[in-house]
């Protein structure tokens, strides 16, 4: 594969975590795009191709596709599904539950607001929302 989903995660969350995202809590647009560009960094890092707003095959019930923010994907063809949120939505969850389901990995990054949603163990959350103490 090039790199293991671990090692992937790992960095991503070195990475991730070494942001200073305080400042983007009104700005929520800027802070995912800082967030968003070191995605992108990293999946070069690794030569891996990737795709942006990625139909995961979910749909809403007023029919509105679950598009995710990234596909990763590996030299093997796997896909590693990253949604990227600033808060507690529902339907970000589904669309990567559902992205699973498909076979895929897939990966929530969290920033701004703390989760308050179940999150499955076939979810990998980066959970960027608990920096510095307390949470």
């Amino acid at each position: 594969m090039g790199i293991e989903l671990d090692e992937l995660l790992s960095e991503l969350n070195s990475r991730l975590t070494a942001l200073d995202l305080s400042k983007y809590s009104r700005s929520r647009s800027e802070g995912t795009t800082l967030i968003t560009q070191t995605i992108e960094d990293v999946a070069k890092r690794h030569l891996l191709e990737y795709d942006r707003e990625v139909f995961v095959g979910a749909r809403r019930m007023d029919g509105k596709r679950g598009l995710c923010d990234f596909a990763l994907i590996t030299p093997d063809g796997k896909k590693i599904v990253i949604e990227i949120d600033s808060s507690n939505k529902k339907w970000s969850l589904t669309k990567l539950i559902e992205a699973h389901h498909l076979g895929n990995d897939a990966i929530w990054i969290r920033w701004n607001y703390p989760i308050k949603l179940d999150v499955p163990d076939c979810i990998h959350v980066i959970d960027l929302t608990c920096k510095k103490p307390p949470c």
